[in-house]
């Protein structure tokens, strides 16, 4: 099944045969921590199957109503008004106030001025879901 799921995601056979070398050599620690911290990410075409799927509709709408989601949000949060999705989280815009910084190049002080930047805070049940013993 590691095998399939791995084809799915784009990974070869040949580079989970050396996943699976690296785990059969004595360093077996060392090579399981730098393979925990490998993550699959879902791109918006997945995401769009996954939801078509879900809702029994095409992909061709499901990318519709995903497409309508964000442009929403974006616009709701980008006219300074909060998007509140029970269970999953809120999207708001927040103010940065003024702070200095320094030139990375030079390391002279400089002023990084006031700007509005959009946020997200992760809803109750979402995060439950993510950690659970947390």
């Amino acid at each position: 099944m590691l095998v399939n799921q791995a084809k799915l995601r784009g990974f070869s056979l040949l580079s989970m045969k050396f996943m699976v070398l690296q785990l059969s050599l004595p360093f077996f620690y060392t090579t399981m921590a730098a393979v925990c911290r490998v993550t699959i990410t879902m791109n918006k075409a997945e995401l769009v199957g996954v939801i078509a799927s879900k809702t029994n509709v095409t992909k061709k709408e499901a990318d519709t109503i995903l497409k309508a989601i964000t442009e929403t949000i974006v616009e709701v949060v980008s006219s300074g008004d909060k998007v509140s999705l029970v269970g999953f989280g809120s999207f708001e815009p927040r103010q940065r106030q003024a702070r200095e910084g320094r030139n990375p190049k030079t390391g002279e002080k400089m002023t990084i001025g006031a700007t509005r930047v959009p946020a997200f805070s992760v809803g109750k049940l979402f995060k439950d879901r993510v950690a659970p013993n947390s």
